[in-house]
């Protein structure tokens, strides 16, 4: 026989805790637009910030240490643009009315003594269509 813990009857306790939430799409011809647009934007953003950088490592009178934070930057661009453009391929496959994950975002849960804080805590997502919220789905904890 398993004893419950004693639970604070001081209703006034509360904390509010950062969760994670998943942000799923489901994939429609206007959602692909939009990420498309989106990423070519990254991608073009990207582009600019790299002929910067070539412009900048031309002067040879950049201290040694500069030259090495702009190589560094530009590598780490470059990586990214890769990343990028695998994203634009992904994209292209994905099939229509299939939920993709778009990003994970921080939300706020509060808690009392008494609440289950896996609960609170556990999955939490917002299925989006074309961008309007159509359901806030959050997990269940199974029971014993």
């Amino acid at each position: 026989m398993s004893s419950k813990p004693e639970i604070s009857k001081e209703k006034s306790k509360t904390l509010t805790l950062k969760r994670s939430v998943a942000i799923k799409a489901i994939v429609t011809d206007r959602f692909k637009e939009y990420i498309q647009f989106e990423v070519n934007t990254g991608i073009q953003a990207s582009r600019v910030r790299l002929d910067q950088i070539d412009d900048q490592l031309k002067d040879q009178s950049i201290p040694p240490v500069v030259r090495e934070k702009l190589i560094l930057e530009r590598d780490q661009i470059g990586q990214s643009m890769r990343e990028l453009g695998q994203r634009l391929e992904e994209i292209d496959t994905l099939e229509m009315g299939s939920q993709f994950l778009q990003g994970v975002v921080d939300g706020f849960v509060t808690v009392v003594p008494g609440d289950n804080l896996y609960e609170k805590l556990g999955g939490m997502e917002v299925i989006v269509k074309d961008g309007i919220v159509i359901d806030i789905v959050t997990a269940t904890i199974p029971t014993q």
